[in-house]
């Protein structure tokens, strides 16, 4: 179990050293969000997601209260600060617990989850594929503490889309600055 998470970490760091070569060209922009403590850059085509739409995508009452998304709604950014209290020695028994409630949400999807480091911070990061009526979808999301709350950061992008989107999520992911 170890040696993945390792070999999970080394992979997706991997990626994201070399994220741009692979990744579509997307113009992208910084977006201050949370009072400023959280900047990571968002696709200038894409919008926030009205709440009527935010309601649709995310029919439980703890949707994510900022989302930016394509046109389509096939490309997602989704960002959920949370009530969790949690410290950064915390944050592998949270990603731990949260692995386990994946695996039992989606027992027919891989789970992978490993801890990362944003910024110097310990954080986690997870990738798992989900299937919805019309397709599947490719999950990526990362936890992280910012002003001891975790916040969480997912990207969504359709099995179709998933080839020419994950060298952007690669970026997005490795543009995310906490700001103390």
């Amino acid at each position: 179990m170890r040696i993945c998470h390792l070999a999970t970490l080394l992979c997706l760091s991997l990626l994201l050293a070399a994220g741009p070569a692979f990744a579509k060209e997307v113009k992208l922009e910084p977006q201050a969000l949370l009072d400023g403590k959280l900047v990571l850059l968002v696709p200038a085509s894409f919008e926030e997601m009205s709440e009527e739409h935010r309601r649709l995508k995310y029919p439980s009452e703890r949707r994510p209260p900022i989302v930016f998304s394509n046109y389509m709604g096939s490309v997602n950014i989704a960002v959920k600060p949370t009530e969790h209290r949690i410290t950064e020695a915390g944050m592998e028994s949270a990603r731990l617990s949260m692995e386990r409630g994946f695996q039992e949400a989606y027992p027919d999807s891989e789970i992978i989850s490993s801890p990362i480091e944003l910024d110097g911070k310990l954080s986690f990061f997870f990738d798992f594929w989900v299937s919805v009526p019309d397709t599947d979808v490719r999950n990526w999301i990362v936890g992280m503490s910012i002003e001891g709350r975790l916040v969480m950061i997912s990207f969504n992008v359709t099995r179709e889309l998933e080839p020419e989107w994950m060298g952007v999520a690669e970026k997005i992911v490795a543009s995310i600055d906490i700001v103390d």
